[in-house]
């Protein structure tokens, strides 16, 4: 530990993980220890992913999971080809905007669009959209994959089966939605066991928190495959519950959703080349901002306020030309995988909000997404409110090749922080050449809007230069709430084959966990 600006707090240490074979990062040590075991066992970057990101549904349920969505970046090593995997939520096709009407003059606490009368595009049945994440893993795992769906999925059976450790995490972050997690008796039964919040006694306390319901419907899915998400007996039983509760959502929004398969948006900066999802990401925002700051002169100078304001004024110029009309505060998860072969995949998932809609569906245990919350309420724009639509989201996941080779793996968790995390930290590793681990223990700022928020462990004469310019705060990078996203990444070097990964470095769960050399199929 090493001090931070506040002397009553400490500021924590996370090493950079090497490794020769495969390497995973992720939020939860567990979804990550379940990648870098598949990749023992002979799969591949793309095969450790999905098992990291099922692991994840049952480890950390309240930031991503089966009734959510995500974009995925595959680097196939045998081709030398960045592909995307498209797999963003749709709206029902019967919504009517006309039932989320808005509640005027009165900004909601997300976004600066109009509120919803009784936030029902944030909260509850109404705010539920198409779930795409099974779409989504079945066919990047279909095409890219080498494993078996049931493969894929047997660690998060066993690890909802067994019971997920009661700790101080788990009942914080429980603690901050309990009051949405309340409303709906399937929610309170599984997050409230006993109507409150699960603690732990002790150090020798070995309270558990099962997902029995959700336990049964991963083995369903291993059992008859993604095609019963959609299509099958699974399928009815999710529009069932959703239309009991008051969603439009039918058979045929399940069964006509299709994940896409594309390819990235790219730019050369410096001597890499980053690759990212479309037009309905973070990415072009990304580009954008990336390009900026590559007309500035600082490159392999030393660090200092030039930088950090190049970085801010980058940022909000790309929210500003392209990201304006979309400012929320999601709650995600991101997994990174390399393997021995150098495949890469990066993947974020989420259900929108922290726990979503707060919807536990009571027939199958699977907490819904809250999409209509990336849209605006407001008539007559690109991203309004509307049937059948895919809103814009934040996620950002990139990777990065040099020469066509493998190097980068990247993104974050956090909503609109996502991308001026990943900005800066990019700009850390190959502007100023700093290790992985010096880059994510580098304090950065929020510049996606003013105040400009700093790490209170920025040098002084930094923020100083940025507030000759900008409406500048100081705020501790804390645990809770998180104040400048949730970044992991991997980095290859060419020169020795050697993999780095970082995690996070506030989160007491995240980790970046290394797998032994071993040859792919």
């Amino acid at each position: 530990m090493k001090a931070s600006g506040n002397p009553n707090l400490r500021t924590p240490i996370k090493h950079m993980v090497k490794s020769s074979g495969g390497l995973v990062t992720a939020q939860h040590w567990l979804a990550a220890q379940a990648g870098a075991n598949a990749l023992s066992n002979g799969a591949n970057a793309i095969d450790a992913a999905v098992t990291a990101a099922f692991s994840l549904s049952v480890v950390e349920p309240w930031l991503s999971g089966i009734g959510g969505c995500g974009y995925m970046m595959i680097y196939s090593a045998r081709d030398q080809r960045v592909r995307t995997v498209n797999f963003g939520t749709k709206s029902p096709q019967q919504l009517n905007p006309l039932d989320y009407p808005i509640v005027h003059h009165n900004d909601d606490e997300w976004f600066n669009w109009p509120k919803v009368k009784d936030d029902r595009n944030l909260f509850g049945y109404p705010s539920i959209c198409v779930p795409s994440f099974i779409a989504g893993l079945s066919m990047a795992l279909e095409c890219f994959g080498t494993i078996s769906w049931q493969d894929a999925i047997a660690p998060a059976i066993e690890q909802a089966e067994r019971g997920l450790p009661v700790d101080w995490f788990l009942s914080l972050s429980i603690a901050g939605e309990s009051k949405g997690l309340g409303v709906f008796e399937s929610t309170r039964k599984t997050f409230l066991p006993n109507g409150v919040v699960p603690v732990s006694g002790s150090v020798n306390d070995k309270s558990l928190l099962f997902f029995r319901s959700l336990a049964q419907t991963l083995r369903r899915l291993a059992q008859h495959g993604a095609q019963d998400f959609y299509h099958g007996k699974l399928a009815r039983d999710i529009v069932a519950d959703l239309q009991a509760g008051g969603n439009t959502m039918t058979l045929n929004d399940l069964s006509s959703y299709r994940a896409e398969i594309g390819e990235p948006l790219s730019l050369q900066y410096r001597d890499i080349t980053l690759h990212t999802a479309g037009i309905m990401t973070g990415g072009p925002g990304l580009m954008m901002a990336m390009d900026t700051l590559a007309q500035s002169n600082f490159y392999k100078k030393e660090f200092g306020s030039e930088a950090v304001l190049a970085q801010t004024k980058a940022i909000r110029k790309a929210y500003k030309d392209r990201l304006g009309q979309l400012d929320n505060d999601s709650c995600t998860s991101h997994v990174n995988v390399i393997d021995a072969d150098g495949n890469i995949a990066a993947l974020t998932v989420t259900l929108l909000s922290r726990f979503g809609s707060k919807v536990v569906l009571p027939s199958t245990g699977i907490l819904m997404n809250n999409g209509l919350m990336w849209f605006n309420p407001s008539a007559g724009t690109s991203n309004s409110i509307r049937p059948s639509g895919q809103p814009l989201a934040n996620m950002c996941p990139v990777i990065g090749t040099k020469e066509g080779k493998p190097h980068l793996a990247i993104g974050a968790a956090g909503g609109r922080q996502i991308m001026p995390a990943i900005v800066q930290i990019l700009s850390y590793l190959f502007d100023f050449e700093m290790t992985l681990e010096d880059a994510f223990h580098h304090p950065r700022v929020s510049a996606e809007e003013e105040p400009v928020r700093c790490n209170t462990t920025m040098k002084p004469n930094h923020i100083a230069s940025l507030a000759r310019q900008f409406a500048v705060t100081q705020v501790e990078d804390s645990v809770y709430p998180i104040q400048f996203a949730v970044p992991s990444a991997i980095l290859h070097d060419q020169k020795t084959g050697e993999n780095y990964g970082m995690a996070h470095v506030n989160s007491p769960w995240s980790a970046a966990i290394a797998a032994p050399l071993t040859p792919q199929k």
